[in-house]
């Protein structure tokens, strides 16, 4: 995970916003690997309506 941040935009609505760091070998797998994120994040807070936003970037050791 590079930055994550978390806003509340009113009672009920959360917008999240991350950059996360992808493998380059898992690379082709972004678009399920956010899928899952978003479904999990759904999952575990149901009584907001979340806006969520992530966006991937390689990873590298250094």
């Amino acid at each position: 995970m590079i930055d994550i941040k978390i806003l509340h935009l009113s009672a009920i609505d959360i917008l999240v916003t991350a950059k996360i760091e992808v493998d380059t070998l898992c690379i082709k797998y972004s678009v399920q690997l956010i899928n899952q994120i978003e479904a999990d994040i759904r999952e575990k807070i149901p009584v907001y309506k979340i806006y969520i936003y992530i966006e991937t970037d390689l990873y590298r050791e250094n």
